[in-house]
């Protein structure tokens, strides 16, 4: 399946801008202010964090519940017509239609947790919300334009690895893919953690 042929990406990402809405960090905000007051800058900044990356993923998985059970109403479960099956298509071949749709959905929900992080951290330094909300789109965008124009290996490129398996065993592809993106989960709460230290320090609690 081609990624830039795929009309559900576009619902993936801008569902997942309107569910992270709200958790973007705004300085201004008495709620955000009286939190910092409550409780440790570490323990805030972790939960700020852990809300936007589940909020994401569970965006996206409610997109991908949707999306199959509008599948099962419209069309057949099992074709005889021939198909060429090719990626994570080809559990599909192998008959595990659940496991098929349960990894992309996983895949998917991972990859739009970690935008949303890192949407929360560029927050942070951008005040504009509409060029935060758009944000995932745009890196989704940027990286799949990169995998066109550059001949790069699955394993480096995430919105690649929504559709082939960076290795040949399925799931170990699945777990690099997670690893990576929960490396990059806990650099981006360690750098809004920074930042609101900084802010802190600049008056933040004023």
């Amino acid at each position: 399946m081609d990624s830039a042929a795929d009309p559900r990406t576009e619902v993936y990402y801008s569902s997942l801008a309107y569910h992270y809405l709200n958790a973007i960090f705004d300085p201004t905000e008495n709620e955000d202010k009286c939190l910092v007051r409550r409780v440790p800058l570490w323990a805030y900044s972790l939960s700020k964090c852990l809300t936007v990356l589940l909020s994401g993923a569970l965006a996206i998985l409610l997109d991908t519940g949707l999306f199959i059970a509008d599948l099962y109403l419209r069309f057949p479960a099992h074709s005889a017509a021939g198909i060429s099956y090719s990626g994570w298509d080809t559990l599909l071949s192998q008959g595990a239609v659940a496991g098929y749709f349960l990894t992309r959905a996983l895949l998917t929900a991972l990859l739009g947790g970690t935008f949303a992080t890192l949407a929360l951290l560029l927050s942070t330094i951008i005040k504009n919300s509409f060029v935060v909300l758009a944000a995932p789109l745009l890196l989704y965008y940027f990286l799949n334009e990169l995998t066109l124009l550059l001949p790069l290996p699955v394993w480096s490129c995430p919105t690649m690895q929504l559709y082939v398996p960076a290795f040949p065993a399925h799931v170990g592809s699945l777990a690099y893919f997670a690893a990576v993106q929960l490396a990059v989960f806990a650099l981006s709460t360690l750098g809004f953690h920074s930042q609101m230290r900084r802010l802190r320090c600049h008056g933040y609690r004023s």
